[in-house]
């Protein structure tokens, strides 16, 4: 299942696993990016740097309620056309 390989104590497997987090915020984020035509494009428009993004990105933190808002509505709007 999920945690078969965790009791092998691979430090690698799970500094991946934290690397490349699956969570809501790093979904909505991952997809706002891309809306909005890439990281910098996205720290602009809700005015943080970009290694915030790239933490949020990671799962290291997550973005307050109001960046998370915004992100969500760029993904709902979608791509400029």
């Amino acid at each position: 299942g999920m945690f078969g390989s965790a009791q092998n104590g691979a430090v690698p497997g799970a500094t991946f696993r934290a690397m490349s987090a699956d969570t809501v915020y790093t979904r909505t984020v991952q997809r706002a990016i891309q809306d909005v035509g890439g990281v910098a494009q996205l720290a602009a428009l809700l005015k943080v740097s970009t290694s915030e993004i790239d933490s949020w990105l990671s799962g290291k933190t997550s973005p307050s309620n109001a960046h998370f808002l915004q992100m969500l509505d760029v993904v709902a709007k979608g791509p400029p056309r």
